[in-house]
């Protein structure tokens, strides 16, 4: 925001574009939506008027992730198409990748499971590619995510597994949480109780230090439903 205010968009509006949209991508993770929107489309308007299709593409991506979280799934789906179509009539490979994870992740919303995870398997072999493992994580976990719905719990594990690989790699903390949350899901699945409440026990212990409680949350409630079996 403080850059925004120092830098004229008339002189220098890609760099004005890229810190609206960057700072409402901030705003996003605060679950501050309006600000979030106001700014994604104040840079969304820059780059389009400017005729610049990379960074068009990154501010309808992020303005589909704030209509995701209001739960306009159905149009969250429609954004990240477009945002999707945007990188790749701009032949910005990596750009089309990131985005596929919001196609991706709005059709499993949907309900449209085999398209969420035919958009995933092919956004794995891209980030392998261009050796983005965190990225390759997610859509693997989204996989893994289909795989479990449909009772194909070797499926699942593997490719859950290769997530907590590539997430462990990466850094992330937090997504490493996640997985390991959904191998317990897996072992609840295939009724292995004490393993599930172990998986759960972990998950819980790395959410801690990310201090993401709506994700302690999950674990703490799916472990609570174990207990109870």
């Amino acid at each position: 925001d403080a850059g925004v205010g120092i830098w004229d968009p008339a002189e220098d509006s890609q760099l004005t574009a890229e810190l609206l949209a960057e700072c409402g991508f901030a705003r996003l993770q605060l679950h501050e939506l309006d600000e979030a929107e106001a700014r994604i489309r104040r840079a969304l308007a820059l780059h389009d008027a400017a005729d610049r299709p990379t960074g068009a593409a990154n501010a309808v991506y992020y303005l589909s992730s704030v209509i995701f979280e209001r739960g306009q799934i159905d149009k969250a789906v429609e954004l990240a198409r477009e945002a999707v179509k945007r990188s790749t009539d701009a032949k910005d490979t990596r750009g089309a990748t990131f985005h596929a994870y919001s196609l991706a992740r709005g059709l499993y919303e949907q309900g449209h499971s085999r398209e969420a995870e035919e958009v995933s398997k092919t956004a794995v072999a891209q980030a392998k590619t261009l050796d983005l493992p965190a990225v390759e994580g997610n859509f693997e976990n989204m996989i893994a995510n289909v795989a479990l719905d449909d009772h194909r719990l070797d499926d699942g594990r593997r490719h859950y597994e290769r997530a907590l690989e590539l997430f462990k790699r990466a850094g992330l903390q937090a997504h490493q949480a996640i997985t390991t949350s959904n191998l317990g899901n897996l072992a609840w699945d295939e009724d292995r109780l004490d393993d599930a409440l172990e998986l759960y026990a972990q998950s819980i212990k790395l959410q801690r230090k990310s201090k993401d409680a709506r994700a302690i949350a999950i674990a703490v409630t799916a472990r609570a439903g174990v207990l109870t079996e």
